[in-house]
């Protein structure tokens, strides 16, 4: 995070050994005096670096739409569109869009449950819809995330197009986020 309102972000992931370049910024936040919502929008480029993919540069953009309701739930409305997003067929040139949704529920301070389902609704879809569904961890500056997914993707250009397993017959992965919140002012790290 640059600022509060803009986050900038360089990640890789062995998925097409793809390199992304994320920005995040945020148009607007819930304050109880004023706008009743928070508006985030993101935009994305990405490199597959894999010599199997069809196409190497992908671009994405979303809006992440949020309302935090009490203490306790939180929920988001995520548009989101990628380009060229079949990474097999050179002449498929498509993207995706997809209308993610998520929730959070707090059971208190420390531990709550988050739910997350990322439906295609244009272009190149996969065989199923993305879905998570997690545990949350927060502490004073780490949040620390389990997951259960039906998707091995986390960039902008690959999650958009849904999952490769059948939660219907148990398929699912396991992973696991850790984020740490720093202050460089007052002496804070």
């Amino acid at each position: 995070g640059l600022t509060d309102r803009l986050d900038l972000a360089l990640r890789r992931t062995n998925v097409d050994q793809q390199f992304e370049l994320t920005g995040k910024f945020a148009v607007f936040k819930q304050v109880p005096s004023g706008s009743p919502l928070s508006l985030a929008v993101l935009a994305s480029g990405a490199r597959d670096t894999a010599e199997a993919s069809a196409h190497r540069n992908h671009y994405a953009a979303g809006l992440m739409l949020t309302r935090q309701f009490g203490s306790h739930l939180s929920l988001e409305l995520a548009p989101f569109y990628a380009s060229r997003t079949n990474t097999e067929q050179v002449s498929d040139t498509r993207g995706t869009s997809a209308v993610g949704v998520g929730a959070l529920w707090r059971f208190n301070d420390l531990l709550g449950v988050t739910l997350e389902w990322v439906p295609p609704v244009s272009g190149v879809t996969a065989k199923y819809q993305g879905a998570s569904v997690g545990l949350s961890i927060g502490t004073a500056r780490h949040s620390f995330h389990l997951l259960l997914t039906n998707t091995p993707y986390a960039h902008s250009s690959q999650f958009v197009t849904g999952g490769d397993l059948d939660w219907g017959a148990g398929d699912f992965r396991l992973g696991f986020n850790i984020t740490r919140t720093f202050g460089l002012s007052a002496g804070r790290y």
